[in-house]
Protein backbone atom coordinates (compact mmCIF):
# COMPACT_ATOMS: atom_id res chain seq x y z
CA UNK A 1 0.00 0.00 0.00
CA UNK A 2 1.24 3.30 -0.87
CA UNK A 3 2.34 5.86 1.54
CA UNK A 4 -0.67 8.29 0.00
CA UNK A 5 -3.24 5.45 0.83
CA UNK A 6 -2.15 4.87 4.24
CA UNK A 7 -2.15 8.32 5.03
CA UNK A 8 -6.06 8.13 3.31
CA UNK A 9 -6.67 5.51 5.46
CA UNK A 10 -5.72 6.45 8.47
CA UNK A 11 -7.52 9.40 7.95
CA UNK A 12 -10.76 7.72 7.09
CA UNK A 13 -10.35 5.38 10.78
CA UNK A 14 -9.90 8.37 13.18
CA UNK A 15 -12.82 10.31 11.14
CA UNK A 16 -15.32 7.11 11.65
CA UNK A 17 -13.70 6.96 15.42
CA UNK A 18 -14.72 10.65 16.36
CA UNK A 19 -18.22 10.06 15.05
CA UNK A 20 -19.07 7.23 17.05
CA UNK A 21 -17.27 8.74 20.07
CA UNK A 22 -19.33 11.81 19.50
CA UNK A 23 -22.23 9.82 19.27
CA UNK A 24 -22.17 7.78 21.91
CA UNK A 25 -21.29 11.19 24.13
CA UNK A 26 -24.32 12.34 22.61
CA UNK A 27 -26.43 9.08 23.53
CA UNK A 28 -25.18 8.98 27.28
CA UNK A 29 -25.53 12.91 27.88
CA UNK A 30 -28.55 13.83 29.89
CA UNK A 31 -30.78 16.92 30.06
CA UNK A 32 -30.47 19.28 32.93
CA UNK A 33 -32.14 18.19 36.64
CA UNK A 34 -35.86 18.51 37.20
CA UNK A 35 -36.15 21.06 40.58
CA UNK A 36 -39.54 19.29 41.32
CA UNK A 37 -41.61 20.26 44.44
CA UNK A 38 -41.71 17.81 47.12
CA UNK A 39 -45.43 18.35 46.87
CA UNK A 40 -48.05 18.90 44.22
CA UNK A 41 -47.76 22.15 43.77
CA UNK A 42 -50.96 24.39 44.65
CA UNK A 43 -51.01 26.35 41.67
CA UNK A 44 -51.31 23.86 39.56
CA UNK A 45 -54.36 23.39 37.08
CA UNK A 46 -54.31 20.17 36.95
CA UNK A 47 -57.15 18.34 38.72
CA UNK A 48 -56.59 15.04 40.71
CA UNK A 49 -58.31 11.97 41.14
CA UNK A 50 -58.88 11.31 45.43
CA UNK A 51 -57.08 8.82 46.44
CA UNK A 52 -55.03 8.03 42.93
CA UNK A 53 -51.65 8.38 42.41
CA UNK A 54 -50.62 10.99 39.56
CA UNK A 55 -47.88 10.39 37.14
CA UNK A 56 -46.67 13.22 34.58
CA UNK A 57 -44.57 13.11 31.60
CA UNK A 58 -43.39 16.45 30.36
CA UNK A 59 -42.62 15.94 26.15
CA UNK A 60 -41.47 18.54 23.83
CA UNK A 61 -43.90 17.55 20.44
CA UNK A 62 -41.06 17.07 18.11
CA UNK A 63 -38.49 15.62 20.26
CA UNK A 64 -37.73 11.92 18.75
CA UNK A 65 -35.57 11.02 21.34
CA UNK A 66 -38.88 10.90 23.78
CA UNK A 67 -40.38 8.46 21.54
CA UNK A 68 -38.65 5.88 23.80
CA UNK A 69 -40.06 7.51 26.91
CA UNK A 70 -43.50 6.53 25.04
CA UNK A 71 -42.45 2.89 24.87
CA UNK A 72 -40.90 2.85 28.38
CA UNK A 73 -44.17 4.68 29.62
CA UNK A 74 -46.25 1.43 27.96
CA UNK A 75 -44.49 -1.01 30.01
CA UNK A 76 -44.95 0.99 33.18
CA UNK A 77 -48.50 1.05 32.68
CA UNK A 78 -49.20 -2.48 31.67
CA UNK A 79 -48.09 -2.85 34.94
CA UNK A 80 -49.33 -0.49 37.09
CA UNK A 81 -52.51 -0.63 39.40
CA UNK A 82 -55.68 1.15 37.89
CA UNK A 83 -55.43 4.24 40.80
CA UNK A 84 -52.69 5.88 38.91
CA UNK A 85 -53.87 8.84 36.73
CA UNK A 86 -51.06 9.61 34.00
CA UNK A 87 -51.08 12.74 32.03
CA UNK A 88 -48.47 13.29 28.96
CA UNK A 89 -47.99 17.55 29.09
CA UNK A 90 -47.32 18.25 25.93
CA UNK A 91 -45.06 21.59 25.37
CA UNK A 92 -46.80 23.97 23.30
CA UNK A 93 -44.91 27.43 22.51
CA UNK A 94 -47.64 30.58 23.78
CA UNK A 95 -47.38 32.12 19.96
CA UNK A 96 -47.93 28.73 18.28
CA UNK A 97 -51.27 26.86 17.22
CA UNK A 98 -52.12 23.34 18.69
CA UNK A 99 -51.02 22.33 14.72
CA UNK A 100 -47.84 22.65 15.80
CA UNK A 101 -48.23 19.94 18.19
CA UNK A 102 -48.68 17.57 16.07
CA UNK A 103 -45.85 14.52 15.63
CA UNK A 104 -45.56 11.16 15.67
CA UNK A 105 -44.69 11.05 19.23
CA UNK A 106 -47.95 12.78 19.90
CA UNK A 107 -49.77 10.02 17.90
CA UNK A 108 -47.89 7.81 19.80
CA UNK A 109 -48.55 9.26 23.14
CA UNK A 110 -52.46 9.60 22.72
CA UNK A 111 -52.60 5.44 21.53
CA UNK A 112 -51.43 4.96 25.23
CA UNK A 113 -54.43 3.55 26.82
CA UNK A 114 -55.67 5.30 29.99
CA UNK A 115 -53.86 8.64 29.44
CA UNK A 116 -54.96 12.33 29.51
CA UNK A 117 -52.98 14.14 26.91
CA UNK A 118 -53.25 17.33 27.55
CA UNK A 119 -51.00 21.01 26.63
CA UNK A 120 -48.54 22.85 28.31
CA UNK A 121 -49.71 26.37 26.79
CA UNK A 122 -46.13 28.78 27.55
CA UNK A 123 -44.77 25.99 29.18
CA UNK A 124 -46.69 27.32 32.72
CA UNK A 125 -47.43 23.74 33.86
CA UNK A 126 -43.64 22.50 33.25
CA UNK A 127 -42.33 25.87 35.33
CA UNK A 128 -44.82 24.55 38.41
CA UNK A 129 -43.64 21.09 38.61
CA UNK A 130 -40.07 21.98 37.56
CA UNK A 131 -39.69 19.96 33.98
CA UNK A 132 -36.59 21.38 32.20
CA UNK A 133 -36.11 18.20 29.74
CA UNK A 134 -38.49 15.97 27.34
CA UNK A 135 -39.12 12.98 28.89
CA UNK A 136 -39.25 13.89 32.68
CA UNK A 137 -41.53 11.86 34.61
CA UNK A 138 -42.93 12.94 38.18
CA UNK A 139 -44.82 10.08 40.18
CA UNK A 140 -46.70 11.93 43.45
CA UNK A 141 -48.47 9.50 45.72
CA UNK A 142 -52.22 10.27 46.26
CA UNK A 143 -51.34 12.44 49.62
CA UNK A 144 -49.29 14.78 46.86
CA UNK A 145 -45.83 13.73 48.34
CA UNK A 146 -43.49 13.54 45.54
CA UNK A 147 -41.97 10.01 44.93
CA UNK A 148 -40.03 9.71 42.08
CA UNK A 149 -38.77 12.48 39.39
CA UNK A 150 -36.52 11.59 36.11
CA UNK A 151 -36.12 9.63 33.19
CA UNK A 152 -37.23 6.61 32.49
CA UNK A 153 -34.92 5.23 29.42
CA UNK A 154 -31.48 3.80 29.90
CA UNK A 155 -30.34 6.72 27.14
CA UNK A 156 -31.22 9.03 24.43
CA UNK A 157 -33.09 7.67 22.06
CA UNK A 158 -32.88 3.82 23.92
CA UNK A 159 -35.70 1.94 25.39
CA UNK A 160 -34.55 -0.90 27.57
CA UNK A 161 -34.23 -2.19 31.15
CA UNK A 162 -33.46 0.91 33.50
CA UNK A 163 -33.55 2.37 36.90
CA UNK A 164 -36.36 4.94 36.12
CA UNK A 165 -38.64 2.20 35.32
CA UNK A 166 -38.07 -0.40 37.61
CA UNK A 167 -38.35 2.42 40.03
CA UNK A 168 -41.79 3.63 39.47
CA UNK A 169 -42.90 0.29 38.49
CA UNK A 170 -41.79 -0.50 42.62
CA UNK A 171 -42.79 2.26 44.09
CA UNK A 172 -46.35 1.67 42.64
CA UNK A 173 -46.40 -2.25 43.77
CA UNK A 174 -45.00 -1.20 47.27
CA UNK A 175 -42.31 -3.40 46.56
CA UNK A 176 -39.86 -3.74 50.33
CA UNK A 177 -37.38 -6.17 48.25
CA UNK A 178 -36.67 -3.90 45.01
CA UNK A 179 -34.01 -1.05 45.39
CA UNK A 180 -35.90 2.18 44.04
CA UNK A 181 -34.25 5.70 43.12
CA UNK A 182 -35.60 8.60 43.81
CA UNK A 183 -33.89 10.60 41.06
CA UNK A 184 -32.41 9.53 37.76
CA UNK A 185 -31.12 11.23 34.43
CA UNK A 186 -33.71 12.32 31.69
CA UNK A 187 -32.16 11.65 28.27
CA UNK A 188 -34.25 14.19 25.85
CA UNK A 189 -34.32 17.73 24.34
CA UNK A 190 -34.56 20.83 26.65
CA UNK A 191 -38.13 21.57 27.05
CA UNK A 192 -37.95 25.69 26.54
CA UNK A 193 -36.07 25.59 23.19
CA UNK A 194 -36.89 26.41 19.44
CA UNK A 195 -36.90 22.46 17.99
CA UNK A 196 -35.07 23.79 14.51
CA UNK A 197 -32.28 24.63 16.94
CA UNK A 198 -31.99 21.63 18.50
CA UNK A 199 -32.44 19.93 15.55
CA UNK A 200 -35.64 17.98 16.46
CA UNK A 201 -37.48 16.38 14.20
CA UNK A 202 -41.47 15.90 13.52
Amino acid sequence: MSLWLRAVFALWVLTISAGVTLLTRYENAPGPVAAAPALWPRESDFPRESGARQLLVFIHPRCACTRATMRELERILARSPQRLQTRVVIQQPGDASADWCESPLVEQARSLPGVEVVHDIGGIEASRFGALTSGQALLFAASGELLFQGGITPSRAHSGDNVGRTSIVALLDEAKNVSTRATTHVFGCKLNCDARAEGMTR
